[in-house]
């Protein structure tokens, strides 16, 4: 599963309002996506975005 396939499920299953059990299968294993967006989370990936947009 490559990079970009990773942030475009967590992108789904957070616009959506899904559990990360209930992402489609298409994205891969939920539990990969929890891991991804835990570890992108603390890397500040996606806050920095909502700073700029605030600031």
């Amino acid at each position: 599963m490559n990079a970009w396939m990773i942030v475009s499920a967590i992108i789904f299953v957070i616009k959506i309002g899904l559990r990360w059990r209930n992402a489609p299968r298409i994205y891969g294993p939920n539990k990969t996506i929890d891991n991804q967006f835990i570890r992108r989370s603390h890397m500040g990936l996606f806050n920095r975005p909502f700073v700029e947009l605030v600031g």
